[in-house]
C-alpha cells in the first residue's frame, strides 16, 4: 500500500503520515469495485452524523490521551482545561504564544500540509494524474471565479491530528460569505489520488477578505466534518491571526485564492512535484 509523505520544513526531510482511520478510507476509496457504499456516506452524511454524535458523547475523552501520544501532539501548545469529550479536544484552542503570526501580506490560516501554485491553468491542475478544476470549484460563471481564475492557489490539508480552528490570513474587511451545498468526501491523499474533483463536490464555504490583497478563503467540508463554525459576518474588520472559527471532528481543507502575490518559491517547486508542506498558523505564504 503506498505511503503518505509530506516535508517538514524545520528539519528539511520527509516524514510519513500516519493516518487515522486508514483502513476504512482505503476501503471506501480504493478497494471497492463500485461506489453506491461510499456516495451513501458522502452524499446522505450519514457517517459524518453518526461520529458527530458518538465523539461528542462524555466517555470519548478517554480516547484524548491514546490520540495524543499516538500522533505526537505538543499538548502544551494549547489550553489548559479538561475536555468535556472528544469533540472538544479536537476543536481545542491554541496557547496565546504557540503560533507567532509573521509579518507578511498573507500567512497560513491553519496548521497543515501545504500545496501552493503561482497560476492556475485553465485546464485545471493535475493532481495524481487527474485533473482538480478551479472554474467547478468556484462555478465558472459566478463572480468569484472571474475575480479569482488567473491567481495563485494555496490549498492546505488539515489531518485529523491537525489544530482544527482557521485564523484570518490577513488583516482587512470580509466583504463576502458564500455557502455551497455538497457531499462530504474525504479530503485524504489515498481519496484525492482517485478523484481531486472531490474537492469541487463538498460543501464549502467561500469567504472574500478585502486588505492589503484581496484573498478568497475556501473552507472545506470533508468526511466527519459535517459541520464547519465560521464565526465572521459580512462587514467584519479581521486582524491577522485572529481565530475566526473551526471544523469539527475529521479531516478538512482550506483553499487561498488570491488576486496578486506570489507564494513562497521552494513551497511552489514541492508542490509541482506533488509534495506537500507542514506549515502552521501565521506562517508566511507569500512573498
Amino acid at each position: 500500500m503506498k505511503k503518505i509523505y509530506v516535508y517538514l520544513p524545520g528539519e528539511k526531510r520527509l516524514i510519513e503520515e500516519k493516518v487515522w482511520g486508514e483502513g476504512l478510507l482505503r476501503y471506501l476509496y480504493l478497494e471497492r469495485t463500485d461506489s453506491r457504499l461510499l456516495l451513501f456516506f458522502a452524499k446522505s452524511r450519514a457517517l459524518s452524523r453518526l461520529c458527530g454524535w458518538y465523539y461528542r458523547m462524555p466517555w470519548t475523552r478517554r480516547k484524548v490521551a491514546h490520540f495524543v501520544q499516538k500522533f505526537d501532539i505538543v499538548i502544551a501548545d494549547f489550553e489548559n482545561k479538561k475536555y468535556r469529550h472528544f469533540n472538544d479536544f479536537f476543536t481545542r484552542r491554541l496557547h496565546p504564544r504557540a503560533r507567532p503570526i509573521a509579518s507578511s501580506s498573507l500567512v497560513s490560516p491553519a496548521d497543515g500540509r501545504l500545496l501552493a501554485f503561482e497560476t492556475f491553468p485553465e485546464q485545471g491542475i493535475w493532481i495524481k494524474g487527474c485533473t482538480f478544476s478551479q472554474d467547478a470549484f468556484f462555478a465558472k460563471k459566478s463572480a468569484l471565479y472571474s475575480r479569482f481564475k488567473d491567481g495563485p492557489m494555496i490549498i492546505i490539508r488539515l489531518a485529523p491530528p491537525d489544530y482544527h480552528r482557521f485564523h484570518a490570513p490577513l488583516s482587512g474587511i470580509i466583504t463576502q460569505v458564500a455557502k455551497v451545498r455538497g457531499s462530504l468526501f474525504s479530503v485524504n491523499p489515498l481519496a484525492l489520488a482517485t478523484k481531486p474533483a472531490y474537492l469541487c463536490a463538498n460543501y464549502r464555504i467561500h469567504i472574500v477578505i478585502e486588505g492589503k490583497i484581496c484573498v478568497c478563503m475556501t473552507l472545506v467540508g470533508a468526511t466527519n466534518v459535517g459541520s464547519i463554525a465560521f464565526t465572521g459576518k459580512v462587514g467584519d474588520t479581521v486582524l491577522c491571526g485572529d481565530d475566526l472559527g473551526c471544523f469539527n471532528l475529521g479531516g478538512s481543507m482550506i483553499v487561498l485564492s488570491i488576486t496578486e502575490g506570489k507564494p513562497d518559491t521552494e513551497l511552489v517547486t514541492r508542490s509541482l512535484s506533488g509534495i506537500e508542506t507542514l506549515v502552521r498558523v501565521g506562517t508566511p505564504l507569500i512573498i
